[in-house]
């Protein structure tokens, strides 16, 4: 029996954390895939969860033979309902949002969406956990007194279905396989929850009035408890949704790089349920004070690099604040008799954690406050430390705090020396920021060293780094952070969207230094790819540039490459971007180019596929977010609705597939072969010392067409070589994509 629980629990929770990233790959063709698609979607998910809390809450009141025949029959009910999950062909287009409220109205589409696809699935999978628990409390088995153990098992099924899609899964399957495959995987769950329902109804064992009586007065449930259980589930909830968009917006924006903070998330609640337990919440305490010191200062000091310790040691931190909040959410569990309450208690604080970040903080921070606003409240939560506690705990604190200090000041004060950037600001940083991190971290009182971590990020936060550059514009939209940023000479002004540069002007540069009216710079560069491709197409014949779509807005430098009688359309799916780029007092390039360039508002591939057929001359695919290129615009689909709005003959697509972590020229080497078309690639290596000073960056581009279309490119054999499929690469369909499959 108890095997069966455990199995039926451990798939259930499998499952459960299957269906997140399938479901999330589902809307990624109408929405993209942003930070906060994956927020959102993650808020939708805590709803479900607390709905399946909620209902396994209100079921356990009734007699244990109805709750088994209640659930079975509603199980059954959703395998010939919901059954196989997947979204309708009448899913809803994304709404044109722009302006203020444009967060929200997207957030409630992409909800909308996911209820469409697994609401009713995922809502059944969520009453497992806790309804199971509560079922083997009544059974009367040897460790039915306290089954929060089972709980454990639940954890480590999520984590091994959550790690189990990116690696086994999606290389190997396409979502409609997947789609079926989880659909047969839930049918035989069912028949698992169906078998605990017989056990129930054979073995439940009902309390006598006395034993309810005794067991309601030993354990009585105060509000301030439920607070607390409340809080405890609403910070590492909060805190790992915001360390997972900083991580992977303002560090390093590698691939994958969200199933790392998930999977330690789940395994902290292994961790604090299991039945045996090996470190103490006050040790944790110390491990999150010494982390959080460490965030602290590299916020401070606005560190990006080296990638690989700030990435460990924000996942580090988070880790353990996130085991110390469940830790002591566990040891504050109440008996049995209020199992599903304390579940839906947690469960609520889940949901008030995804509300803060998805919802409110998008709305009320121009920056991504919500992670170091999660840590603070993390490290409020610290269990004091002992009042006049060994003396060697005390200089173990010290200790951990000098190191911390050291090793992370002292790591970028080298980086910026050998780097040649302003020392100035750094010693008065370290002067400043070193002496208040050991001493916060020294004193006893938890509420003042989390007090400490406050001022220090919230400094770094309001007060730019004067000493390289100057924040001309901040926004924030449903799709990231965008900051405007210009050298302190004035000469050069950057859009960043995270790590990423997407788009810069040169200031100094002179309008008229060759026939295009300002100068493009960054992966634009007359002499870089693109810039050959569209000098060597005017050279030849001027008509062979004049409709161009572009996929992708940045500051709208290929603008620059639009000569008189041409028309040249951005399709952007942000409009903050598009206010942006719009703007002369930042950038210049589409409002040089007046009439020739307008932008268009929505996802690039869904607005372009209204196009008229045969309405282009190119079509330029410059698509990111932050470092990650949408995988739905790069599909085969995608390819064959491009090649129908291409003029024939003459129509080229051009792709900018630059990227730090990923090697796409398979994708379209398999897609250029799957439609019979020639693919040329350029690697730029950016160039000599002179177009560097310009802002000419390193870039790769694919351009494809018939071979005669590619005249003059294909022929300069220099700069463009053929690009030839390799048996490892793989086609990238609407149903299959696996960014596994195509890491460098």
């Amino acid at each position: 029996m108890l095997g069966l629980y455990t199995l039926a629990i451990f798939v259930s929770a499998a499952l459960l954390f299957m269906v997140q990233p399938m479901a999330a790959k589902q809307v990624l063709p109408l929405l993209g895939g942003t930070p906060a698609v994956w927020t959102t979607s993650m808020l939708f998910f805590q709803a479900a969860l607390l709905a399946g809390y909620a209902y396994s809450h209100g079921l356990s009141k009734l007699r244990p033979r109805a709750q088994a025949a209640i659930h079975t029959v509603l199980l059954i009910a959703v395998v010939f309902l919901a059954l196989p999950v997947g979204l309708p062909e009448s899913a809803p287009e994304p709404p044109q949002a722009v302006g203020r409220g444009a967060e929200a109205e997207l957030a409630l589409y992409l909800l909308r969406l996911l209820a469409m696809s697994v609401g009713l699935p995922f809502f059944l999978l969520a009453t497992t956990g806790p309804l199971l628990q509560k079922w083997f409390s009544r059974t009367g088995h040897a460790q039915s007194a306290d089954p929060y153990f089972l709980y454990a098992a639940s954890n480590a099924g999520s984590f091994l279905g959550l790690l189990a899609y990116p690696f086994l899964v999606e290389p190997f399957t396409g979502l409609r396989e997947q789609e079926r495959w989880w659909s047969t995987g839930f049918m035989g769950f069912v028949a698992l929850a169906a078998s605990c329902a017989i056990v129930l109804w054979l073995r439940a064992r009902r309390p006598g009035p006395d034993e309810q009586s005794a067991a309601a007065s030993s354990d009585r449930i105060s509000w301030s408890r439920r607070g607390w259980w409340v809080l405890l589930a609403a910070v590492p909830s909060s805190l790992l949704l915001g360390a997972t968009q900083h991580i992977s917006t303002d560090v390093a924006a590698m691939p994958l790089l969200w199933v790392i903070p998930l999977a330690l998330y789940l395994l902290t609640f292994v961790l604090a349920f299991a039945t045996r337990q090996f470190v103490g919440a006050r040790v944790l305490g110390y491990l999150v004070a010494a982390g959080a010191i460490g965030v602290a200062l590299a916020t401070g000091l606005y560190a990006r690099k080296p990638i690989g310790p700030l990435v460990v040691l924000h996942i580090a931190t988070f880790f353990f604040a996130a085991w110390m909040c469940h830790k002591r959410l566990a040891e504050s569990r109440p008996s049995s008799t209020h199992l599903t309450e304390y579940f839906l208690w947690m469960s609520v604080g889940g949901m008030v954690g995804g509300l803060f970040n998805a919802l409110l903080a998008p709305a009320v921070f121009s920056d991504i406050l919500e992670y170091p606003i999660a840590l603070v409240a993390a490290c409020l939560l610290r269990p004091l430390p002992r009042s006049g506690g060994p003396k060697m705990i005390r200089f173990a604190e010290l200790a951990a705090a000098v190191l911390v200090v050291g090793l992370v000041g002292g790591g970028i004060a080298v980086q910026r020396a050998e780097a040649g950037d302003a020392d100035q600001t750094l010693a008065m940083t370290l002067r400043v920021l070193a002496p208040a991190a050991v001493a916060a971290i020294a004193v006893s009182r938890t509420w003042v060293f989390a007090a400490g971590i406050a001022v220090i990020v919230g400094v770094a936060k309001v007060v730019p780094d004067y000493a390289t550059e100057r924040v001309l514009h901040q926004e924030r939209s449903f799709y990231g952070v965008h900051r405007v940023k210009e050298d302190l000479s004035g000469s050069q002004r950057v859009l960043i969207h995270g790590t990423t540069w997407h788009g810069l002007q040169n200031r100094d540069l002179p309008g008229k230094q060759t026939r295009w009216e300002k100068v493009p710079t960054t992966y634009y560069h007359p002499s870089g790819p693109v810039g050959q491709m569209f000098i060597g197409l005017a050279a030849q014949n001027p008509e062979r540039i004049r409709r161009v779509g572009i996929i992708g807005l940045g500051v709208g430098s290929i603008a620059a490459y639009a000569l008189p009688g041409a028309r040249f359309t951005f399709y952007e799916i942000d409009d903050a971007v598009i206010r942006i780029a719009s703007d002369p007092s930042l950038f210049t390039f589409l409002s040089g180019a007046g009439e020739r360039a307008e932008a268009k508002l929505g996802d690039g591939r869904l607005v372009l596929s209204h196009e008229p057929d045969g309405e282009f001359d190119v079509i330029v695919l410059d698509a990111f977010s932050s470092d990650s290129v949408p995988a739905h615009v790069l599909t085969v689909e995608a390819f064959e609705m491009y090649r129908r709005k291409l003029k024939k003959p003459g129509g080229i697509i051009a792709a900018n597939i630059t990227n730090l972590h990923l090697d796409l020229s398979g994708v379209m080497a398999s897609a250029a072969r799957e439609l019979g078309l020639t693919a040329i690639i350029q690697r730029d290596p950016a160039g000599d010392a002179v177009t560097k000073g310009q802002g000419h960056l390193a870039s790769t581009w694919v351009l494809m067409g018939d071979k005669g279309d590619l005249s003059p490119m294909i022929d300069d054999l220099a700069r463009w070589s053929r690009l030839e499929p390799r048996p490892r690469d793989v086609l990238w369909t609407d149903s299959y994509s696996s960014l596994v499959r195509v890491l460098k």
